[in-house]
């Protein structure tokens, strides 16, 4: 008997899903992320970051079981307090194999964002009692030291085109 790609996520509840919760930036960020990734895609067939709408990622790729409507509350709940504050992008930079609008930066472009980080640390103190161990991916863990805010030019498409990488950072 050969075994369907999808029966692996009969493992558990809410496989296949992972939840995740973004920051949305203004309008005008968005047209210019959205530009750049499409125009990365009609020149060099890079669809990756593209594939969603621009956004910052507070907290990805949770495996949580609970119905929606609960995730939503728990996530509202911790962040009923929070303030308003400003976000700065830093410019272009290299992250990994892509590259991004970097946002987490204040305006110096070089001290994080405590605010940016500490909202990223709400979330993730929400929605952590919601989780669930994942018996088919990766676990992602919220880390303050290694959390990055940013805005995706171009991500995974770098590891398997790496000989685009330099091209590719002289066209952003």
């Amino acid at each position: 008997m050969t075994a369907n790609v999808t029966d692996r996520f009969a493992q558990a509840p809410g496989d296949p899903y992972r939840y995740g919760v973004y920051l949305r930036p203004d309008p005008a960020t968005c047209a210019a992320v959205t530009a750049v990734t499409s125009q990365l895609r009609a020149q060099y067939g890079i669809v990756s970051a593209g594939a969603f709408p621009p956004h910052a990622t507070l907290v990805g790729s949770r495996h949580i079981t609970n119905p929606v409507e609960e995730i939503v509350a728990a996530v509202t709940r911790g962040l009923s307090d929070a303030s308003a504050f400003t976000v700065h992008n830093a410019g272009v930079r290299r992250q990994g194999v892509g590259l991004v609008y970097d946002v987490h930066h204040l305006a110096d472009g070089l001290t994080p964002n405590p605010d940016f980080v500490d909202l990223a640390a709400r979330v993730d103190k929400a929605v952590a009692p919601l989780q669930t161990p994942a018996p088919n991916h990766a676990e992602h863990h919220f880390d303050r030291d290694t959390f990055r805010a940013h805005l995706s030019l171009v991500s995974h498409d770098m590891y398997v085109r790496p000989d685009l990488s330099e091209e590719v950072e002289e066209y952003v």
